[in-house]
């Protein structure tokens, strides 16, 4: 993170903007979703069905349970949907 920032950084500093883009991209909690997702016959998830869900729940503003006896909050969930957002653009892109 460090060569990716300002020269003249603190360490809390980049510490602050670590916490920062954990909280608005959570590639743990997008895993976690897609583990809970229907299936199609072989196994692959369905990028509309991962879209629903998360917009489902994030709208209500109720979380779910996933896997592992995890709750998952909304805002872990708008932060899921905006990993998958940046992963999906990043695919485009590099297509």
């Amino acid at each position: 993170m460090r060569r990716n920032w300002r020269a003249n950084a603190s360490d809390e500093d980049i510490r602050r903007r670590i916490v920062e883009l954990c909280t608005l991209y959570d590639w743990p909690a997008l895993k976690r979703v897609v583990g809970v997702c229907p299936a199609t016959q072989n196994s692959d998830i369905d990028l509309v069905d991962l879209f629903n869900v998360l917009d489902m729940h994030i709208r209500s503003g109720h979380g779910f349970y996933v896997k592992e006896g995890k709750f998952l909050v909304p805002q872990r969930l708008l932060a899921a949907r905006n990993a998958l957002r940046m992963l999906l653009c990043a695919m485009f892109y590099v297509d």
